[in-house]
This record gives structure tokens, sequence and C-alpha cells, in this order.
């Protein structure tokens, strides 16, 4: 509209009614987000001629045209009216109806607040005018009252209980009035057989039978991961509250949904349509501060109990409680955080939300955006790295302060190190050796009911041997095997064997023979060829047979490595020969990924190569003149300059200077070390022990096979450790297996125990990956350990779906396109890394993501067919 050289706009000028001149109503200048509107500013300005009152005009620079006039089938100027050059923008969704005017109960630029009298709500504004302040007021005050009660009931519950536990005695001791006043009521009003006693007892036990139900429905509930999956549909549902900024026509239904959510879960409680007339007053700085400053204030709130729990000393008088209390602040703290955060994150960024036709902000179309420079600006930034930096910031701080990465780092190695133990024990003690271990029951500690055992058993191999002999003779026994074809076959089930049993000189009755060789129920799938070549191993001088002594070696060393692990060690309490077999085992698998023909050294030719390289080892350890020749190099002003001998030396000059500056691991030391003159020649290594036995080995090893001392030598690298490193060393091991797909470990997720509490047990140190669950568990015991960072992922996910997607191409089906990109990417890495503890948590959380790529996918095509001209 044009007057006098003005351009002027009644449905802008709703905010100078309270304004001074020349404040801005449209199109404001200076540095905001969207730094440059589609048009020129408009001012609060006075035209009588137009209203009473100010009017959001500005100084046309448009050519004044006269409008032709028809009257009498004569054309006519008239010179009265003047116009200027129309302007068209797009409404808000469902705001605007036919003939360019405004529906919903509308006015406004856009149509984009309420007329006078009504209140903006999730679904629009309010179908009917409100009432006045001064019935609404009461109303308002209730409403305030009950909410106030309500949430200072909860606080209570959920915060102070640990702190004030003689609130409990309290309310049980006004429950037990009540109790008794009705009864005396019910004493009075009734007589005859009417027992008091009774009708208490029922009330009583109907309460009890309602909170055993709560508690095991609760315990089914926690047992199945409820709350976990509450989170994933929690998340959904706030990012699809979200979609109504993308300006499109969903279906009417959708949309519902979506007012509903972003009323609900969006904590925008004062667009409720219930009460929405109860605070269509409040402008939009007072609903900004509202809820920016709230949270602090229930921050405030949730932190007087720590406060009172140090003023009653509970750190000192009761740590249980004490710590009960800190855990509910943080599991609460946590909370809140997780559900306040996108209405957060929305509602301190909605000041940066303009619409770039008008300058308003879409928000609140009464209110002109403020600039970044301006206090409102300034208020709005802060908070911003307050909540929708902040809260993510401070959730992923506060884990690791509390210590999650050191738990999480011993999850994880006690799980590569059980992985390795078990294919340790596989490869380290043979079946047979596990069965001749269990040959004798628990009597390390009895030599002589040891020897009783283990006696009878080397009786019963007397027996099956069938010569009458004293001795094993191992290559009648495989005979016996081969002879029988039952090498393959378990010793209970072998008839030819206990007929020759039965054969024996002995002359044991068929029946005894039987019994004989089903008493032995432990060596069950163990064959005489597997038990000869046991009993070889231990054949110490090599004549073919095994005495009882040479039995009884062989059992205590299957014993010992049978239980060098019983299964439930933890990689921190390992000892030094349990750290020291795992690193010096020799026969740990390798993947070795075959080179390629390329050069000499590879492919088949690096093949050969190491054929001839080992027939030459075996020639050189085989010759008698190379051996008689290495025996002389050990004698006294030998000749020590062979490579094997020099490393020798130098490893124990090593350790003798380790032992002399007291660095050597103390089960590695020897005795007499203060007169440390090592004596290389002596005839046997009985004499020292600790290192010092172990170069004698070495050099025995160098005689009769110069090929293994470089191993040896690795060995005794290993054993002069610290504790720490071998267990360091433990790890890196662990992990090579795992690198190179020997060993794998399942998922691991995380494990709450139900700790002992009372009288007895309140204060009790608690373990510290239980101590962390008890206070952060809800933000990370939805994933697997190793990604329990994830929670920030997903809240970065809820910050650009719900707050920064706002700001990219607002309107327009690019807006849409960059949203069904952000949920297709976050989707592609739950796919990859499927970082949740659970198939089903797993599976739920990328439905819900397809269901939202999905969603903006058929957006993105309503809003191309609006957009083409056919459309």
């Amino acid at each position: 509209q044009l007057l006098g050289g003005y351009e002027y706009l009644h449905a802008a000028s709703d905010m100078c009614q309270e304004a001074q001149e020349g404040v801005e109503c449209l199109f404001p200048v200076g540095f905001h987000v969207l730094q440059k509107w589609s048009d020129a500013p408009m001012h609060c300005t006075r035209l009588p001629e137009v209203s009473t009152g100010l009017v959001c005009a500005r100084p046309s620079n448009n050519t004044l045209q006269r409008r032709t006039a028809f009257a009498n089938g004569r054309a006519f100027q008239d010179p009265t009216l003047d116009v200027g050059i129309a302007r068209i923008y797009r409404c808000m969704p469902g705001a605007c109806d036919s003939n360019n005017s405004c529906g919903q109960n509308r006015t406004g630029p856009l149509c984009g607040f309420c007329s006078p009298g009504y209140a903006m709500t999730t679904q629009g504004c309010s179908r009917s005018v409100c009432a006045s302040q001064r019935e609404l007021t009461p109303m308002r005050m209730t409403l305030i009252i009950c909410t106030s009660v309500c949430v200072l009931v909860l606080w209570f519950i959920m915060s102070w209980r640990p702190v004030v536990p003689e609130v409990d005695d309290v309310i049980a001791r006004i429950l037990s009035s009540v109790s008794g006043i009705g009864c005396a009521y019910l004493l009075h009003r009734y007589t005859g057989n009417f027992r008091c006693t009774g009708v208490i007892e029922t009330i009583v036990g109907g309460f009890k039978w309602i909170l055993s139900k709560i508690k095991a429905c609760s315990a089914f509930l926690y047992k199945h991961r409820f709350q976990q999956f509450g989170k994933v549909y929690l998340s959904f549902f706030q990012i699809l509250g979200s979609f109504g900024m993308f300006g499109i026509e969903w279906p009417p239904l959708f949309t519902s949904t979506i007012n509903w959510l972003k009323g609900t879960l969006g904590f925008d409680l004062m667009k409720l349509p219930s009460v929405s007339c109860l605070w269509h007053a409040v402008n939009f700085q007072t609903y900004l501060h509202t809820y920016t400053l709230a949270p602090l204030v229930l921050i405030a709130m949730l932190a007087l109990p720590l406060l009172a729990a140090w003023y009653r000393g509970l750190h000192v008088t009761a740590l249980g409680r004490n710590r009960e209390t800190y855990d509910r602040f943080w599991t609460n703290l946590m909370f809140s955080f997780f559900i306040l955060y996108p209405a957060l994150s929305i509602s301190t960024m909605s000041v940066f939300n303009c619409n770039p036709n008008v300058g308003r902000l879409r928000e609140d179309y009464r209110v002109v955006c403020p600039h970044l420079t301006s206090g409102t600006g300034v208020y709005s930034i802060i908070f911003f790295f307050i909540y929708p930096i902040g809260i993510p910031l401070c959730m992923h701080l506060a884990l690791r302060f509390a210590g999650i990465i050191c738990v999480t780092k011993k999850k994880v190695e006690k799980a590569q190190f059980h992985a390795a133990r078990g294919l340790f024990m596989k490869l380290y003690v043979t079946t047979e050796m596990h069965r001749f271990a269990r040959l004798v029951g628990n009597v390390d500690d009895n030599e002589e009911e040891f020897l009783r055992q283990a006696k009878e058993e080397f009786g019963r191999l007397l027996v099956v041997q069938g010569d009458g002999g004293d001795e094993l003779d191992l290559e009648k026994m495989r005979n016996i095997a081969r002879e029988d074809q039952t090498a393959t076959k378990d010793l209970p089930t072998l008839e030819p064997t206990i007929a020759k049993i039965a054969r024996s000189p002995c002359m044991i009755p068929m029946a005894s023979a039987r019994m004989e060789v089903e008493s032995q129920a432990h060596m069950v799938a163990t064959t005489y060829l597997s038990i000869v070549n046991s009993l070889q191993l231990f054949d110490a001088n090599g004549d073919g047979k095994t005495n009882f002594p040479e039995f009884c070696t062989m059992i205590k060393e299957a014993r010992s490595k049978a239980n060098l692990f019983t299964g439930t060690e933890d990689l921190d309490i390992l000892n030094e020969k349990q750290l020291q077999e795992l690193l010096i085992f020799h026969a740990w698998p390798t993947n070795h990924r075959g080179p390629g023909d390329l050069v000499d050294r590879e492919g088949m030719g690096g093949l050969v190569e190491i054929v001839n390289k080992l027939k030459k080892d075996e020639n050189y350890e085989n010759d008698p003149e190379e051996r008689a020749a290495r025996t002389m190099a050990l004698a006294p002003g030998g000749d020590r300059s062979d490579p094997e001998l020099v490393k020798i030396d130098a490893v124990a000059q090593y350790m003798e200077e380790r032992e002399k500056s007291g660095h050597l691991c103390e089960s590695y030391t020897s005795l007499g070390h203060k007169h440390s003159q090592l004596n290389r020649m002596s005839s046997g290594v009985g004499s020292v022990v600790g290192w010092q036995a172990d170069i004698k080995k070495a050099e025995a090893l160098y005689v009769e096979s110069p090929a293994e001392v470089d191993a040896f030598l690795e060995k005794m690298s290993i054993k002069e450790l610290p504790k720490d490193q071998k267990r360091m060393r433990v790890i890196q091991l662990a992990r090579r297996l795992i690198r190179d797909d020997i060993i794998v470990i399942p998922p691991q997720i995380w494990h709450s125990t139900k700790c002992t509490t009372g009288n007895g047990g309140e204060d009790m140190e608690l373990p510290e990956d239980q101590r962390i669950m008890n206070r952060f568990g809800f933000i990370f015991v939805a994933y697997r350990v190793e990604w329990w960072w994830w929670e920030s992922v997903e809240m970065l996910r809820k910050l650009l779906m719900t707050s920064i997607l706002i700001f990219i191409m607002p309107g327009t089906p690019g807006q849409l396109f960059t949203g069904a990109m952000i949920a297709f990417v976050f989707l592609i890495l739950n796919l990859h890394i499927r970082p949740f503890c659970t198939a089903g948590l797993n599976s739920l959380s990328i439905i819900s993501l397809i269901a939202q790529f999905l969603t903006l996918f058929i957006g993105l095509n309503i809003a191309l067919l609006n957009a083409s001209p056919s459309g």
C-alpha cells in the first residue's frame, strides 16, 4: 500500500503499538545469521492519514502510477489512489486460506501469529477466544501450585531419601496413625464380630502384593533392557517431532503426530492446546528466559542434596548413603540432559531462526529478528555454548573423569587375555596330558598319597602290557595298540584289550578285566598310541622303557601344565610362572599370507632357500667334528667367537649388571650374586639357580642345537622383565592373535551386579565399573564396551536434525535432501559399527534410521512436486 511517498503494511504494524517511532518492524538491518533479506527495512512510522498510531512503513522508491478507472463505459484517471509493487510470499503450512486471507484465526506477516485474544498452540491458533486475564489468573496459579507440589514430591523421592532417611520413619508413623484412626472409626461405626486387625492386614497385604508385582515387572523390564529400547524410541520421536520445520504439507494425521511430539517431547508446554490460553500473554523474551534458565535451576535443585549430605557428614559416618546420594545426582542429571537436550537446543537457537522473506522469527512472528550483537543475540550465543555444545561435552567429560576409559580398557584386555589363554591351553596341554593329570586326585601336598595313587595307575598300565614286568615297554605297548587295531577307539569299549588283560600271566578273570578297563573313565577318548607317545616324552634315559619314577615325573608335569590356569584368572592377578609360560610358549600360530613370486627370496625361490638353509643347519648340528669343536669352545680358554657364544656372553654380562643394580626380576636372581664371578665351565647347573642356570642351559643347547640358542636367549630376556612389562607383552600377544584372525572375542557388554547393602555391607567399596554404572549407566550401558562414547554421536545426530538443519536452505527441497543425507550417513555408520550391545537394539536403531530416511525422501518428493510448474 502506498500513500504520500511511503509504503506501509497494516499486517506488520502489530509491534508498533507498543514501540517507539523508528523501531524496525520488518527486514531489520545489521548482522544476522541471515545477513541479507529480500527487501529493504521498514520502521514504525507516524502516518496520520492511515492511523492515529504508528504504522510499519518506509519511503517508497517506486514510480507512482495513476490507476485507470472505468465509469459509464469511459476510462478516466483516479487521482486519489496510488499502487506499488506487490510481493507474494508463501505462508506457513496451513496458515492461509484462499483469496490471500489468513486462516486459523491468524493475522500478521505471512499469517504468522494469532489474532488478538487467541493463543498460539502446537496445532495452530486456538479455536476460540481465550478468557480474560482476570479469569485466567486463578487457574494459572492453581496449575503452578499443583505442578510445584508434584515436582517437590518427585524431587524428594529421587534425590533426598538417602540424605534424610528419617523422613521414611515419619511417613511410616503417619501411616500407622492414619490406620489407627481408621480402625477406631470402623470400630465406632460397626459393632459385633468386626475385626479391625483383619481389615488392616488385608489392606497391607494388598499393598504388598501390588509392590511385589511392580518389583517383578521392574526386574523383567530390566532383564530385557526395556530402558535401552525406550531410549532408542525416545530419540526417534524427538527427531520426528522436528519435521514440521520443512514447510511442506504433510498428511493431516502425520502433521498432528508431529505437532503432538513437538509439544510433548519438546517440552513446549506453554503451547499445549489444553493450557495455551493460560500463557498466551507471555512474550518471546519471557519464553526464552524460562527455557534457558529453568535447567540451571533444575541442576541447582539436584545438587542441593549433595551439599546437605556433606553438611550432615555422610562422607564420614555413612559412606553407603553418601555414595547413593552421588549416584542419584548423576543419574538424575544424565537423564535430564538426555530428555531435555533437543528442546534446549531448539529453544536456544530459535533466536537465530529467522524467516528470510520478512525478517521475523519463525518461533514468534511478532518479534523482529535481533542482531547478533544485541542483548538477545549475545544471550543466545552464550546459552548455545552452555546447552547444544555444553551438554554433550559435559556428559563425555564426566564419564572420562569417572574413569570409564580405564574400566573399558581393562574389560577389553580381560576378554583378549581369556581368548588367548583358551588357545594357549589347547596348544600347551594335550588331551592325554589333561587325562594323565586326572589320574590322581588333588594330592599335590601329600606325597605319600600321591605315590599310592600313582602306583595304582602304573599297575593298571602294567596289566595292559601283560608281561608281568615292572617297567612299561613302550615298543611292546605300541605293538599291542597296532595288533588290536584299536588305536582310534576309546578304552572302555576295547573288547580285544579286555580279552588281552584276561589272558595276561596275572590270570585276571574276564569280569575283573572289564572292570579294570572301565574303571579308567577319566581316560575316555585316549588311545594306546597317544599314551605311548606321551610316555616317550618322559623317557629320561632313552632306553624305550618307562619306570615308576619316570611315570611319576610325567604325572607331576601333566598336573603342573593342566593346572597352570583354572579358567577364572584375571590378567591383573597372574603370577610370574603363568606370565612366563604364556610369553615363552613357542607354538603360537601365525597368520602367514604367502609372498608372491616377485624376487628370488619370495615365492618358490624363497621356499627353496628355506629348505636349503634347514638342511645346512641340520648337517651342521649333527656333524660329530662340529659338535666336538663346539664342546672345546666351552672349555676354559676356548674360542668363544662363534656368534651364538658371543650372544650368550653378552646376555650373561647384561644379567649380571642388572642383578648388581637390583633391577633384575626377583624370581630370576641367582644365589651368591655378590660374589659375581660367572663360572661358565661347571659341569652341571645344579650349583646355580636363576639366570645363571639358564646360561648353563644355553651353553648346553649351543652344543646340541645352535640354531635354537637365539630363541632360548629370547626366553631369558622375557624372564627378567618386570611383571608389568610381562603383562603388557601378554596383551600385545593377544592383540596380535586377534589382528591375525586367529582368535576372536565376543562383543563386550556391560553387566550390572547386585552389591550387598544393609548394616553389614552398605559401606563396602564397590568395584570401579559398578560405581560408574550406578552413576552414568543410563548413558552408556546400551552400547558395547568399546563404544561407550556413542551417546555423543547420537547427540550430534539430534543436534543436526533438530537444530542445525533449520538453517540449511530453509523451506526448500534442499533442506529435505540434507536431512535425508544426514539420516543416511548415520544409517551407514550404524550398519557398519553396530554399536549397541544386543542385536535387538541394533536392529531397532537401524529401523528407526531407515524410517527417518524414507520419511524425508517422501517429503522431498512432495516438495519437488509442489515446486514443479505442473504441480
